[in-house]
């Protein structure tokens, strides 16, 4: 391959693989965000229902009963949420090129047109890794929205439940 086309590929790959580092940052950013405001929602929800308990616990009636499912399944689906939005944050490795310990005596040896061609190729296998890290927590972010989306379904839902415990007047 001649010189001109190796760099011209090298600067695409190079490009690619910027792009697909600001995008996993990207990412990391969006769930640090959503994992900080879910916690304090986890707590606020807590608070919630400790103020709240005497509603529903020991639950000797139906609405009592339903509003204790309720909050139970809340907090499954809270805690799955926050399972997904933690894994999220977890440690890559493919951020990187990846150089072998003898790369500087390798680059000496071989012509600049090799040393062109192992950069392409090291650039382009980084930005395989890194898409495919990113096409995964893409994947757990929607799940965790999913999840999100759910709790807060269960949430209103729990908090209707407590509601209707206290405007009945039962003293559970």
């Amino acid at each position: 391959m001649r010189d001109d086309n190796t760099a011209v590929l090298y600067e695409h790959v190079r490009s690619a693989l910027s792009d697909e580092q600001g995008y996993a940052r990207h990412l990391d950013e969006k769930a640090a965000r959503l994992l900080g405001l879910h916690s304090a929602v986890i707590a606020g929800f807590t608070i919630l229902v400790f103020m709240a308990s005497s509603l529903f616990l020991p639950p000797e009636h139906v609405i009592g009963w339903l509003a204790g499912i309720a909050v139970l399944l809340t907090y499954v689906g809270l805690i799955s949420a926050w399972s997904l939005l933690f894994r999220l944050l977890r440690p890559s490795d493919a951020y990187g090129v990846v150089l072998p310990e003898t790369w500087l005596e390798d680059m000496k040896q071989q012509g600049a047109n090799m040393n062109a061609h192992l950069a392409l190729v090291r650039c382009y296998t980084v930005w395989q890794k890194l898409n495919h890290n990113n096409q995964q927590k893409n994947l757990l972010l929607t799940k965790a929205y999913h999840e999100i989306v759910f709790s807060a379904w269960l949430i209103a839902i729990a908090l209707l439940l407590l509601l209707a415990a206290k405007y009945f007047g039962l003293d559970l």
